[in-house]
């Protein structure tokens, strides 16, 4: 099973690590794209610097200098819930607080990254309930029109997730 780590940048360009119980990871910091000028989800796993996503949000569209789409949904879950919430060791999403925003649902990251690895988009959409998507939706910043990016994909091959 491969480990995901994320690191979140926020509208300020205020980067949060995630709350990681292991190796320590003082890699972290942010990126923005110079073609696109946006700062950008940084990703890790097993103590590597992976790629990151570099997200046209004029378009709702990948720009020519983004790698595997699976950071564009995370990217999505990141600007479609304002609270900056990362994900902790246990798979829970949470906020900066400490409170979890998947309480009394099933939206944890083990099942979110296992439907991640289909190719279709609609499993994305399932990945994330619809009572949390309607919670959340007043604070969208990117329209669930993004899900149409989907149709990019081919394929999701996990080896291709590191360096």
């Amino acid at each position: 099973t491969i480990k995901n780590f994320f690191v979140f940048t926020d509208k300020n360009s205020t980067t949060y690590p995630t709350n990681l119980e292991n190796r320590a990871i003082s890699l972290y910091s942010k990126h923005s794209c110079s073609f696109c000028n946006v700062a950008q989800l940084v990703q890790f796993g097993k103590s590597t610097l992976r790629r990151w996503i570099h997200f046209r949000e004029d378009t709702k569209r990948r720009c020519r200098h983004s790698s595997q789409f699976f950071k564009a949904a995370c990217a999505f879950l990141h600007d479609a819930i304002k609270t900056n919430p990362f994900v902790t060791a246990d798979g829970l999403v949470k906020d900066l607080k400490g409170n979890n925003l998947s309480k009394n649902s099933q939206f944890t990251f083990a099942r979110w990254h296992r439907d991640l690895r289909c190719t279709k988009k609609r499993r994305f959409a399932s990945a994330v309930r619809p009572d949390f998507i309607d919670q959340k939706r007043s604070n969208f910043s990117v329209s669930l029109e993004i899900l149409d990016a989907w149709d990019d994909v081919v394929s999701i091959d996990e080896s291709s997730f590191y360096l």
